[in-house]
């Protein structure tokens, strides 16, 4: 299966109508991913009150650039936090960029997602028992709220506020597909490339759990992170590698060997388009 790059598929669940949707959106190919994705997603849903999970073009492709991009408001303030984990690599296999989940239920679920299908399920059943072993991810927040192998934290009032709001307490996430990428030895000598560069990194390694595909497993990988660079968080990016998701030069790079025809002139104009959502839409 090789990557659709400009389409996005849009995985829309309504908890209150226990209904689910994937819309394939190609009016929204001028969007990288991850922050941006999501706020131009919680301005058409902010009425429906949006959890919006979202991923970046990088995400399962190259180490660094592997966390999900969580997106929600409460009390009219926004908020993005970036989890560490399996579950951006997860949505990428269930070939997912972005899952909307609207409205709230009527009792305590959690959802089992397997590729672009979904179940409603009743909260209190054992996680381990759904999803396929060896390709899901669980994210289990009533209890512990902590993101796969019981590790990677996604916590805080405003995400309990809209986790209690909405009476949902835990995903099963199963991609099933695989990804063949063009152009092999010109993407092994960019991954090699990136992981060369140690210097770019604020973070030592370690040999604490790592984030899907990351080789540092830093002291910190179990935080998620608030807030950040536009385009680093577009790609989620970790913070840890900020210097090397801001070098617009081997982003390019990046782009070229999966596929992309960005420019640093397309680039320039889709932060732009970012801020002015930043600033006439998300936050008005």
């Amino acid at each position: 299966m090789i990557v659709n790059y400009l389409d996005k598929k849009i995985l829309e669940i309504d908890l209150e109508k226990k209904t689910y949707l994937l819309k394939r959106r190609n009016d929204l190919s001028d969007i990288i991913g991850g922050v941006g994705l999501s706020m131009k997603l919680y301005s058409e849903f902010r009425d429906k009150k949006p959890l919006i999970f979202s991923i970046g073009p990088f995400n399962g492709f190259f180490p660094y650039a592997s966390k999900t991009s969580v997106f929600f408001g409460v009390k009219n303030k926004v908020y993005d936090y970036y989890l560490g984990g399996s579950f951006g690599s997860r949505m990428q296999f269930a070939q997912i960029d972005a899952i909307v989940i609207l409205n709230k239920s009527r009792n305590d679920i959690f959802l089992e997602i397997q590729d672009h299908k979904v179940r409603f399920l009743d909260y209190g059943v054992d996680f381990q028992s759904h999803g396929l072993p060896g390709r899901r991810s669980i994210i289990e927040f009533k209890t512990n709220k902590y993101l796969h192998d019981n590790y990677f934290r996604f916590s805080g009032s405003e995400a309990d506020s809209i986790l209690n709001y909405k009476k949902l307490f835990g995903i099963v996430l199963t991609g099933t597909h695989n990804f063949e990428i063009k152009n092999n030895p010109e993407y092994d000598l960019v991954y090699k490339e990136i992981l060369s560069r140690y210097e770019y990194l604020t973070e030592k390694k370690s040999e604490f759990p790592s984030c899907s595909g990351c080789p540092l497993g830093c002291a910190k990988s179990n935080f998620g992170e608030i807030s950040g660079n536009f385009l680093v968080h577009s790609l989620v990016g970790c913070q840890f590698a900020k210097k090397l998701y801001s070098n617009q030069d081997l982003v390019i790079s990046c782009f070229n060997v999966l596929g992309y025809k960005y420019t640093h002139e397309d680039i320039e104009k889709y932060l732009n388009k970012l801020y002015n959502l930043y600033n006439e839409y998300v936050f008005q």
